[in-house]
């Protein structure tokens, strides 16, 4: 009899202490414009990326996004280029597939890209100027430097396009 009592005050106190709990599920929020690597969701970072494209991620990174940086040719952070140079050769390299990038279910990172990403990618992008969810979620990585948040659009099993937000918290309550 005592011991069911036990059981049965453990089972209530773990119930009771469950509810008063929050729960917190991974986001990354798209920032807005000045925090992010692209004005619109129509000029977004092809891949792969071009001698072009290259250029405006490193002055993106480098600048930090501040306009009087960037208009003034300005570096606020001068290890970007040596930090960031061998993402940014993969990233040029041909035909990305998301096994390129992805190694796994839990959305780890492949050998290749875990020096620059070495947490597990968030599923969850919320980018208020969709109009919709995307049919596909994107794969967000979170940086080694966690200055940047580097979200991965796909299609059909390819790395199509990748948008630089500058990093915000990234866990909401429910």
């Amino acid at each position: 009899m005592k011991k069911n009592l036990l059981i049965a005050v453990g089972i209530g106190l773990m119930l009771l202490g469950g509810g008063c709990r929050s729960i917190q599920t991974p986001a990354v929020s798209v920032r807005e414009a000045i925090h992010r690597s692209e004005l619109e969701r129509t000029n977004r970072i092809a891949l792969p990326l071009t001698a072009e494209s290259r250029g405006f991620v490193l002055q993106f990174i480098r600048s930090g996004r501040n306009p009087t940086l960037e208009r003034d040719g300005a570096i606020a952070d001068p290890q970007a280029e040596q930090e960031y140079a061998g993402l940014l050769t993969l990233l040029g390299n041909g035909s990305l597939a998301v096994s390129n990038l992805v190694a796994d279910q839990k959305f780890n990172a492949t050998a290749a890209f875990k020096p620059w990403f070495p947490g597990p990618a968030v599923r969850q992008v919320i980018d208020a100027r969709e109009d919709y969810a995307l049919p596909v979620q994107p794969y967000a990585f979170l940086d080694a430097q966690r200055k940047h948040w580097w979200v991965f659009y796909h299609r059909q099993k390819r790395l199509t396009h990748v948008l630089i937000t500058r990093t915000s918290p990234t866990t909401l309550e429910r």
